[in-house]
């Protein structure tokens, strides 16, 4: 099944993202929410983001490959309140995905 999001739902600030749900839930049930607010860090975290995109920097320079840090939509939270799925997302980055959920 595939929704769409109108802006009342999610505030896209020029992101695009592509939701896939699987469950009971009709299009109408399905409610985006959008925040600005940082992911959680610490200085150990930050310092295993910037060893991993290190690490694939050097990788990628070997193999001729171009990688770029460019912007991406994080899932921050989810969970059903009766027949409504609520999806809470923000932003982050592909060097920050590489260092905590790709790689670790």
């Amino acid at each position: 099944m595939m929704c769409e999001f109108t802006e009342d739902s999610i505030t896209l600030r020029q992101r695009l993202a592509e939701v896939e749900v699987i469950g009971p839930f009709a299009c109408g049930q399905i409610k985006l929410s959008w925040s600005d607010e940082p992911r959680p860090t610490s200085p150990r975290l930050e310092s295993e983001i910037d060893r991993v995109w290190n690490s694939e920097l050097a990788s990628a320079q070997q193999a001729g490959a171009v990688l770029f840090n460019g912007d991406l939509v994080r899932l921050i939270d989810h969970h059903s309140v009766g027949s409504t799925l609520r999806i809470d997302v923000g932003p982050t980055d592909y060097k920050s995905f590489l260092g905590t959920n790709l790689r670790n």
